[in-house]
Order: structure tokens, then sequence, then C-alpha cells
């Protein structure tokens, strides 16, 4: 399975994964976002703001295309939902957006105990070293949007 933007994501904690879009196009919002990203590995993302579809058009270093859709969590911390056009599940990734940089960063605090008071399921998968959520995409959004409690933290893998 393809994941967004760099083969690093794969490897990290706190990444979900989910069957249906959560978050609605009437939500998505423009982060401040430049586009080509490079990396600290050199890789380099390209992206495209849609304003219709209040969608990002990316390509990767793979010359992979997707989608990406952001919301704001709080300061400087955005959600995005992505989905690779050859996949059918879509990821959710925390990042750090600052003028000069964009980081993946991960939510330090009890997510299962947030989860569970929000009526969504999780389910590790050991392969991917992910979550996978299930329940309703309002409860899942609620739960994503509730991180907003936690601390972040860059990923460093």
């Amino acid at each position: 399975m393809k994941w967004f933007v760099l083969s690093i994501l794969l490897a990290v904690a706190g990444c979900y994964e989910v069957e249906q879009e959560v978050i609605p196009v009437s939500q998505g919002i423009r982060a401040p976002i430049e586009s080509p990203i490079t990396w600290d590995d050199g890789g380099e993302t390209s992206f495209s703001y849609v304003e219709t579809t209040r969608d990002y058009r990316f390509r990767d270093r793979d010359d992979e295309t997707g989608s990406a859709r952001a919301i704001h969590i709080r300061d400087d911390i955005y959600l995005l939902q992505v989905r690779y056009d050859n996949e059918s599940v879509y990821g959710l990734f925390f990042f750090q957006v600052t003028p000069t940089r964009i980081d993946l960063v991960l939510p330090v605090g009890d997510v299962e105990s947030l989860a569970v008071r929000h009526n969504v399921d999780m389910e590790e998968d050991y392969v991917y070293v992910e979550y996978i959520l299930s329940g309703s995409s309002e409860n899942i959004l609620s739960f994503l949007r509730a991180h907003a409690q936690f601390e972040f933290q860059i990923d460093d893998s």
C-alpha cells in the first residue's frame, strides 16, 4: 500500500487509515503549503490547490498522484486526509506547517481513550505501525479534531 509523500510514513505510529472520507468538501481549507515541498532526504512533492473541490492534487517522488484535503487543528497543526489515485483507503496525517517547513507530527497523548470517548474503534496495524479507524465519519472527524488537546512532536523516524 502506498501512502502520502514519503515512504517513511509507512513506519510511523500515530498515522490513521480509514475506509471512507471523513473530511467533507465543505470543511476543506487551503493550508499554507508552498509547492513543491523538498523533504530532508531530498525528495520532492508538488501540490496544487483546486478551489472547486477544496482538495490538493499532488505528485510524489515516485510520480504517484492523489488528492489531499486539509483542516486546521490548532496553531500551525493541520490534518491532511490523503488518498492516492490507485488506492481505495484514506490516510490521515498531522502536519506542522510553517512558512519554511512542513513536518509530519505525532500526537502525544492517550489517543485510545480519546477514541473510546468519540465512539471510534481503533485497530492497530502492525505491518504499517498505524491505526485503522472505524465508526461513523462524523465520529471519526470529531475524534480527529479533539487531537487539538494534545501536544505534537515532530516525527524523527
